[in-house]
């Protein structure tokens, strides 16, 4: 797939944190890797002691522009459903917007994210009022898996770009 590429992120290039839910008691595993100029999120999710969530966060060197509103990434998944999610680092109430998408087991997905399809949550839950994403405010990014099944995941991101309108 080509598209034009209005502000485009090398995943390796980030300094990415991995934060999993041993942060609430649970015992889920989770790390990420570089691989020249994509990332690898592996780990084994586990819902024991109340837990079930792995998750990855980075900060934007740069926000995006204004006028973007998809976003574009290639993953080569493991059939499993993740998030994608922007953020703030300075937000007081800690929420984001997270969109989910389903990986294949094989080859690489290319997915187009619109913004509008991103939902305002925090800690996993639904912010009320909902607040549409404004890119140029964004200098968080993270994945997240949280689909209730136990078991080692491995998800790659090969690339990542926000699109303009």
């Amino acid at each position: 797939m080509t598209v034009p590429l209005s502000h485009s992120i090398n995943p390796s290039g980030l300094a990415w944190t991995a934060i999993g839910d041993p942060v609430m008691g649970g015992c889920s595993i989770s790390r990420v890797c570089a691989e020249g100029t994509a990332i690898r999120f592996e780990g084994v999710l586990s819902l024991a002691r109340g837990g079930g969530f792995a998750s990855l966060r980075a900060t934007l060197p740069t926000p995006p522009p204004a006028d973007c509103d998809r976003l574009c990434l290639q993953v080569r998944g493991d059939g499993r459903r993740y998030k994608l999610g922007l953020g703030r680092r300075n937000d007081p109430n800690d929420t984001q917007w997270q969109c989910a998408f389903e990986t294949g087991s094989g080859p690489v997905d290319a997915l187009i994210l619109p913004l509008t399809d991103f939902v305002r949550v925090r800690r996993g839950r639904l912010v009320q009022p909902e607040l549409r994403v404004r890119p140029e405010q964004i200098d968080r990014i993270g994945l997240t898996l949280a689909d209730g099944q136990p078991g080692r995941f491995v998800l790659h991101l090969l690339s990542l770009a926000f699109l303009p309108g």
